[in-house]
């Protein structure tokens, strides 16, 4: 059960929190029964590191652990995992792209899960960045755009329950699995990259849960804060502030979240991607200026 409090949890009664079990049993029945190929190493280092995010995560509902120890078992998953799976092709040296891909993989889980502030939010981010990963993936990779597709249909069940006002939450197991699946469609697109305007397609689909992260733990710690501790610091609760609803604030995330879905697909096929880059990444400045702005203590 997660259980209201003062601080950040804005329901009035307590609401179970088991909606990610949900998730992971619906989509592994449908993976289940429409994946006919045999598993590879990477399919099955997949599965296990997934498992073991999600593990983590039931044990987080359970005893709430402390934020450094998830840290730090999370950095020991990604690190095998990039065992089996190629990191990303970010600075042409391994040692340093696999440090960059650790960091990466550990800051998209945390992400959703630090997104999973108010109902339909998390969940609608996790659907708009696993859809964008999925319309990229070449029909080679069939175990991963099942994966997608299952977790797509369940995200929608779910979101049924879940959108404002909440009936069921998705609680640490589900939020840090969306996530860590989100990380592993990106490694696997940048498996299949040949250019850089590829690779920032790529992305682009992160970019919400990412850019939500890193404003977070900026503001956190320039006001002195551990930016592992929760505080109200968030773009939706700032949204919240300024006065729109709940339903109109997440509304709001999902049209950012949908700008970055068509944008990914612009930068693909635009002969102007670097001019499309600059504005998007100029907004993302003039949206940090605002929102900083903003009194939520």
């Amino acid at each position: 059960m997660d259980y209201p409090d003062e601080k950040l949890k804005s329901h009035v009664k307590p609401i179970p929190s088991t909606g990610g079990l949900g998730i992971v049993i619906s989509t592994v029945i449908g993976v289940a029964l429409t994946f006919q190929y045999n598993l590879d190493n990477q399919n099955i280092a997949v599965m296990v590191f997934l498992s073991g995010i999600f593990l983590l995560g039931i044990l987080d509902d359970r005893f709430n652990l402390k934020a450094l120890s998830r840290l730090l078992i999370q950095t020991f998953l990604v690190s095998l995992l990039l065992l089996f799976i190629s990191p990303l092709n970010i600075s042409g040296f391994f040692i340093l792209d696999f440090a960059i891909s650790i960091i990466f993989c550990v800051a998209c889980i945390n992400a959703i899960n630090l997104l999973d502030i108010m109902d339909g939010l998390a969940a609608g981010v996790s659907f708009f960045a696993i859809l964008n990963c999925l319309i990229f993936l070449n029909s080679e990779y069939v175990f991963y755009i099942l994966i997608s597709i299952c977790t797509l249909i369940s995200l929608l069940s779910f979101l049924i329950f879940n959108f404002n006002p909440a009936s069921i939450f998705m609680g640490d197991a589900g939020s840090t699995l969306l996530g860590g699946l989100i990380a592993v469609l990106v490694l696997v697109l940048f498996q299949q990259a040949t250019t850089v305007h590829e690779n920032i397609s790529y992305l682009l689909p992160v970019s919400v849960m990412l850019f939500d992260l890193l404003f977070v733990v900026i503001i956190r710690i320039k006001k002195g804060l551990n930016p592992m501790m929760g505080s109200p610091d968030h773009l939706a609760l700032r949204l919240r502030k300024i006065g729109f609803s709940v339903k109109k604030t997440i509304l709001i995330i999902y049209s950012f979240s949908a700008i970055c879905f068509f944008l990914s697909i612009a930068v693909l096929y635009s002969p102007y991607p670097l001019l499309l880059i600059n504005a998007f990444f100029t907004f993302l400045l003039f949206v940090s200026f605002k929102m900083s702005k903003v009194i939520v203590d």
